[in-house]
Order: C-alpha cells, then sequence, then structure tokens
C-alpha cells in the first residue's frame, strides 16, 4: 500500500440520512500521532521521579502485554513484537536513550484543529491505546482500526440532490498516510446503515487505485486497480510525460461504484 494516498469520499443515502451522517462525522480531529512516542517519555518521567530504571521499563511493558490482549491486539503482532527493549541499565547510557525520545514532538495533526471527516468521530480510539506509544500499540491499532497512521483535516462536503432524490455528500480530496482510511469508513457505515461510504483512492508513484463501498458494516464493493486498468480519458500527457488527471480520476472512479452501489442494492433480497 502506498505512502501516502489521495483520497475522495463520497456518503450517499437518503436525505435525513445523510445529514445525520455529516453532522456525526464532523468534529475535533485525534492530534494523537506516536512520534511523540508517550510510552517513552512515561518511562523517562517515572525514572525522572526516582523509579529504577529496569522497573520503569517492565511497568511499561506490562501495560503494552495488557493491551495486546485486548483492543490493542492487531494481525501485525506476529511481524513486530510491541514491547520496549530494556536498554543497558548504567545511568549514563539511560541518558543517552532518552535523549533520543526527549526531542521529538508530534507530526501529525495539530491539537484542537476541526474535520468535516474525523475518524475519531467515526470510530473513537479507546483512552488506553491513547496512552501508549504510536510505534508500540497505537501505531496498529490506526492501521487495523482507521486503515492509516494517522487521521487527516478534511473540509466539508458539497451535497447534491440526486435524480432519484437521494443526496450525495461529496467531501473534497485530502491525503492519508499509509493508505485509505477503509475500516473507518467500514466500521462508521455500520452505525449508519442508511447511507452508502464510497471511498476512492489514488497512489500514481505505486500504480495504487480503488474504491470501495461500506454499507451497513461492510465492505459490500471492493475494486483494486492499477494504472492499465484505468479509462485513458484519465490520462494527460505532454512532452512524452503522461500522468493521471485527478479530477477525471474521481469523476470515472465515483461513477463506477455509484453504478456498483445501485447493482448490488438492486439484487439484494427483498423483506
Amino acid at each position: 500500500m502506498a505512502n501516502i494516498c489521495e483520497n475522495k469520499v463520497v456518503v450517499i443515502g437518503s436525505p435525513d440520512a445523510v445529514r445525520s451522517f455529516v453532522e456525526a462525522a464532523a468534529g475535533t480531529v485525534n492530534a494523537y500521532d506516536g512520534n511523540d512516542h508517550p510510552t517513552e517519555r512515561s518511562i523517562i518521567a517515572a525514572v525522572r521521579a526516582g523509579t529504577p530504571i529496569k522497573e520503569a521499563f517492565r511497568d511499561a511493558n506490562n501495560r503494552i502485554d495488557a493491551l495486546r490482549g485486548t483492543s490493542a491486539r492487531t494481525v501485525y503482532d506476529d511481524m513486530f513484537e510491541p514491547r520496549v527493549a530494556i536498554p543497558p541499565v548504567s545511568a549514563d547510557r539511560f541518558e543517552e536513550w532518552a535523549a533520543g525520545y526527549e526531542g521529538k514532538r508530534d507530526r501529525g495533526p495539530e491539537a484542537g484543529m476541526h474535520s468535516h471527516l474525523s475518524l475519531e468521530s467515526l470510530r473513537p480510539m479507546p483512552p488506553e491505546i491513547r496512552g501508549e506509544s504510536h510505534h508500540l500499540v497505537g501505531y496498529f491499532w490506526c492501521l487495523n482500526n482507521w486503515g492509516c497512521k494517522f487521521e487527516p483535516t478534511v473540509d466539508a462536503p458539497e451535497i447534491k440532490e440526486m435524480p432519484d432524490g437521494r443526496l450525495m455528500a461529496t467531501y473534497p480530496t485530502f491525503d492519508t498516510p499509509n493508505g485509505p482510511a477503509l475500516a473507518a469508513f467500514e466500521f462508521a457505515s455500520g452505525n449508519h446503515p442508511d447511507v452508502a461510504i464510497i471511498s476512492a483512492w489514488s497512489e500514481e508513484a505505486t500504480d495504487d487505485f480503488g474504491y470501495v463501498v461500506a454499507r451497513r458494516g461492510e465492505n459490500v464493493v471492493s475494486q483494486q486497480l492499477s494504472a492499465d486498468d484505468l479509462d485513458p480519458d484519465v490520462f494527460e500527457e505532454d512532452d512524452g510525460f503522461r500522468w493521471v488527471n485527478t479530477s477525471s480520476l474521481w469523476e470515472n472512479l465515483v461513477y463506477a461504484a455509484v453504478t456498483a452501489l445501485d447493482d448490488e442494492v438492486e439484487h439484494e433480497p427483498r423483506p
């Protein structure tokens, strides 16, 4: 999956359902980004307060192990061991280790920023996860439960009435790190069963494009594409260079997603 994805999200449903989603999705972004290393900072603070070095590390590792057995557990557990390694316990070596974290600060969204498509509003991070380091627990929670490393800030959607009376809320394009937020929107669709959430993405550098339609808590349509699969009309070319015109790409992908959604609805069992 791409390092940075460009995204287009469209929400379709009855007027009341779409307005309800738009209202619920707006909120203050979760400024959590473990590049701030809260777990390591908690160890440093404990040692500074007089806790023996080994004890401070052991306490942190015990907290992390407890979280791994609950909502923090992810498919990544077999790939990474999310524990704080215990460094040499001499005071000098500890200070060398601590110096590597004391100067680091969060590089994600700033606290208090407003987003009209807040992942924190759609799928809140549990408090016990927020208190630990991004690289040890929170990083994997975000990828597993949102689909991206931290949440974006997104402007207000454009809302239009469709010919059949449904509303379509189209959010402005936004970027997400380490992939699109597909897991967050799949989860959110379960809390808003009368809307469909279309999430389209583009990462031209890695030849990764596609769309997913989430409805009633599951992804009912999913399509991953390469440049060879795209409509030739989405490309522009000049002086031997070819690139994707993203405006045309979003129009193409969203149209395909809406068509697939309507086909899904048409053929679903009737009560």
